[in-house]
């Protein structure tokens, strides 16, 4: 570690401009990749004498000998060259400092004797069926908790051969199954319409609770009406981000404009969690057939490839990986705050497919009325 005097020097002299940082320790390993709107402002803070500074950023100063940037035309440009730099060289604190429960999944081993409903934090390729990811970790056990109170499915996370080892016996309503006594095809139907539900094509489990919660307030039984409805909430939450994942798996089309100073904006063409391709215009130039094929239609094969994965999700609900979803909510959660100095619009999959030239020319003609930069 250097003197904390020489680093702030250093970010003192950073440009006025947005860009990334690469944080190193002693012996030159990046073990911190951050971005910034204003390279010298953002970077500085750190060698600042700041109160209230969270303890894993201290650990992380403690470790600072040296910092790279990159300079980039707008913040935008950053914020995904940040994305793929952090998955290139996965630095320590990017990791430490971020919630590594954040994200949570639904597993259910189809393979086993008795399937249950099991909370996990990481995907794995092992046959099971994952629904996820989900950000919420309270939502999801309420969640499971409907479906182990309204349906007959096992509440113990492993199969025991004593019956009385098991806490859930007396009250499962799987526990004949489970003693050995049950009917495992019956039981497989019900796991089935979970699946079902959980993929949003069976809402059978959400009208039943309705219709007891409808029944419970009749009879006064508001307890019981209060529960069921924070039952159906959770449900209709988790259907909610498992429409959000479709969603992703699908990959949106995104074009981009965000300005970088008085005359010039940059056009971005915005794939999933991928950047396809960039343009400086002039914002008084017009945006035509030409400028419209040199950012998208130019890009032949690289359109052929990302078809082949739109297709390749269609096989597979729950194929978008964390990482690519944390990157892609990153990405639409950016834009969706910076609207004073981007506009953005989704483009249908037809207009690419049919290089209609007059309609993407059309949207970006209309998102070119920028404010000027903050």
């Amino acid at each position: 570690m250097i003197d904390n005097r020489v680093l702030k020097e250093k970010a003192n002299a950073l440009p006025d401009r947005p860009g990334v940082y690469l944080m190193k320790d002693s012996i030159d390993n990046i073990i911190y990749i951050g971005k910034a709107k204003n390279l010298k402002n953002r970077v500085r803070q750190y060698f600042m004498n700041l109160k209230n500074r969270s303890p894993k950023v201290e650990k992380l100063i403690l470790n600072v000998s040296d910092f790279e940037y990159i300079i980039t035309d707008t913040e935008l440009d950053a914020l995904i060259m940040e994305c793929a730099l952090i998955k290139q060289k996965k630095p320590f604190y990017n990791k430490l400092m971020k919630n590594e429960k954040a994200y949570v999944y639904i597993k259910i081993n189809l393979q086993e004797q008795i399937p249950g409903l099991n909370i996990v934090y990481e995907r794995l390729e092992d046959g099971a069926v994952y629904f996820g990811p989900y950000t919420s970790t309270s939502v999801l056990e309420s969640a499971i908790e409907a479906f182990r109170e309204f349906t007959p499915i096992r509440r113990c996370n492993k199969v025991l051969s004593n019956k009385k080892m098991c806490f859930y016996y007396r009250g499962c309503k799987c526990s004949e199954l489970c003693n050995g006594n049950g009917n495992r095809e019956e039981y497989m139907i019900t796991i089935n319409n979970i699946v079902e539900f959980l993929k949003g094509r069976d809402f059978g489990l959400l009208q039943l609770l309705e219709n007891e919660m409808e029944i419970a307030a009749e009879n006064l039984d508001f307890e019981k009406a209060a529960k069921l409805r924070d039952f159906i909430n959770a449900l209709k939450r988790v259907i909610a981000a498992q429409n959000t994942i479709k969603d992703s798996n699908k990959r949106r089309y995104i074009l981009a404009l965000q300005s970088i100073d008085e005359n010039r904006c940059k056009m971005f063409w915005i794939y999933g969690n991928r950047l396809v391709n960039s343009l400086i215009i002039d914002k008084e130039a017009l945006i035509d057939h030409e400028l419209v094929n040199s950012l998208i239609f130019s890009l032949e094969e690289e359109l052929e490839f990302k078809e082949n994965l739109e297709q390749e999700a269609k096989y597979s609900e729950t194929a978008v990986t964390k990482e690519e979803l944390d990157e892609e909510q990153i990405i639409y959660s950016y834009l969706k705050s910076k609207r004073e100095t981007i506009k953005y619009k989704q483009i249908p999959h037809k207009y690419i497919k049919a290089k209609d030239y007059k309609y993407i020319s059309e949207v970006l003609n209309g998102l070119r009325n920028l404010p000027k930069n903050n």
